[in-house]
């Protein structure tokens, strides 16, 4: 990744007198932390906004209420990893 790479990445717009930025990465990728944490240090963001999916969602509340410990990977997680796997190193 190359230094600034999220701004290429990114959409910037004013609204209501706040600064929104919407950076795209690809989900699970390792090398994207990298840019994502190049934008925040750069942007320096009061809030931070993460796109889960409805099942993503279903899983981190019942890990938040005990409910499970971990939630494991459904089949298309398992498929998509495997795939992205061919593009670095998958988290």
């Amino acid at each position: 990744m190359k230094k600034g790479e999220w701004k290429e990445r990114s959409i910037y717009r004013r609204i209501k007198g706040k600064d929104i930025y919407i950076v795209g990465i690809v989900l699970g990728l390792d090398s994207e932390g990298d840019v994502v944490m190049d934008a925040i240090k750069f942007i320096r963001p009061d809030i931070i906004a993460l796109g889960v999916p409805p099942e993503g969602l279903r899983g981190l509340d019942a890990v938040i209420k005990g409910k499970v410990k971990e939630v494991a990977p459904s089949r298309i997680e398992v498929a998509y990893a495997r795939h992205l796997n061919l593009y670095g190193d998958v988290s």
